[in-house]
């Protein structure tokens, strides 16, 4: 039988640990000093992209279709790193969407976002 994934909360987004290393000021730039008490979801908003001018402008246009039809509080420029606690993690957990955006099931939860 195999052995569970023991994770520890709060839960960082690996595909950004794997890209880049998380820093302590990407984990302030989250919120992190404020997520635990009132927010169950703290996002780093980002600021640019390091894209090609044709990926930024596809890019561009992505979010505003989905802001336009989906989530309206989905971020202009997207989020790569996000907190989220245990909650929020059982609820993408018992999700059985077969494919999947993570970033928008997390706002689309409906938990307290930062």
């Amino acid at each position: 039988m195999p052995k569970k994934l023991e994770l520890s909360f709060p839960l960082i987004n690996l595909e950004q640990i794997l890209q880049k290393l998380v820093s302590i000021e990407m984990l302030e730039a989250v919120g992190y000093q404020y997520y635990d008490t009132y927010f169950k979801v703290s996002l780093a908003i980002r600021e640019s992209r390091d894209d090609p001018f044709i990926s930024k402008i596809f890019s561009a246009l992505f979010y505003k279709i989905f802001r336009l039809i989906a989530l309206k509080n989905m971020p202009k420029k997207g989020f790569d790193v996000f907190l989220i606690d245990r909650k929020v993690f059982d609820f993408l957990k018992n999700n059985f969407e077969k494919n999947s955006f993570i970033n928008g099931l997390i706002l689309w939860s409906g938990f307290k976002t930062a």
